[in-house]
């Protein structure tokens, strides 16, 4: 009887090649959702853009530009400047100076 209970709480090959599966589903899973983010920027659905962007840059920092950019398309002018602030990259100045002349622009009469 407790040669059974034993046998529960050993690691089993199946528990870790589980792992290994999920390990290997990553990048198609990252694959798919830059496909979906392409596509939401093609079709201007740019809340599904931030949303996919947002799940990008929890997965892998080198995707950190997406979120700020789907932002600065979408006019949330202030919330792109504070993530772009944090990156410094010819890209990330280059959104970060249209995102101040966009406001400078709103606040003229």
């Amino acid at each position: 009887m407790f040669s059974n209970i034993h046998k529960l709480f050993t690691p089993s090959l199946n528990t870790t090649f589980y792992f290994k599966n999920v390990v290997l589903l990553i990048p198609k899973m990252t694959q798919q959702l830059l496909i979906n983010f392409s596509k939401s920027l093609k079709y201007h659905n740019y809340d599904n853009a931030k949303f996919i962007g947002s799940i990008l840059l929890n997965l892998d920092p080198k995707y950190h530009l997406l979120l700020p950019i789907s932002l600065y398309l979408d006019g949330e002018y202030s919330r792109s400047i504070f993530f772009l602030t944090e990156i410094d990259t010819y890209t990330s100045n280059f959104y970060l100076a249209l995102n101040y002349m966009k406001l400078k622009n709103l606040r003229r009469p």
